[in-house]
């Protein structure tokens, strides 16, 4: 299911923007806990135990290694990388919507996969999946 956050994208509180350049829409899926017990008359019941988490997967196509050569100047694969490089850290993952609102979650990363497409005299081409949990 994808969401409509594509305007912008920001980890930290604004430190750092996400290009905008090669990323495909926000992939979010909610993750529910629950036990089941079957009754007495046999039916199921599912009781929900806590409150239930989301996770966030950003894609970017053709994503270039340095900011200077994103089309917004936003942060490249560089920047991104080396952000996110302890997995054990926690994120403030802000993304900004058409009418300017705001949703903010708390994040820690679950997977980060990147995989060279190109290399050029100029600057290195990536595809970069990067999955947020949030805590």
């Amino acid at each position: 299911m994808g969401l409509g956050f594509e305007p912008g994208v920001k980890i930290d509180g604004g430190n750092l923007w996400l290009t905008d350049q090669g990323r495909g829409p926000v992939e979010v899926a909610r993750e529910g806990r629950f036990v089941e017990h079957e009754l007495a008359s046999g039916r199921i019941k599912r009781q929900w135990q806590g409150s239930s988490k989301s996770t966030f997967s950003i894609s970017w196509d053709w994503l270039p290694s340095n900011d200077a050569s994103t089309v917004d100047g936003y942060a490249a694969r560089d920047r991104i990388r080396a952000l996110l490089k302890d997995s054990q850290a926690t994120h403030t993952l802000t993304f900004d919507d058409e009418d300017g609102d705001e949703e903010t979650y708390t994040v820690w990363v679950e997977e980060y996969i990147e995989t060279l497409k190109r290399r050029t005299p100029e600057d290195f081409f990536w595809e970069v999946t990067v999955s947020f949990k949030e805590q």
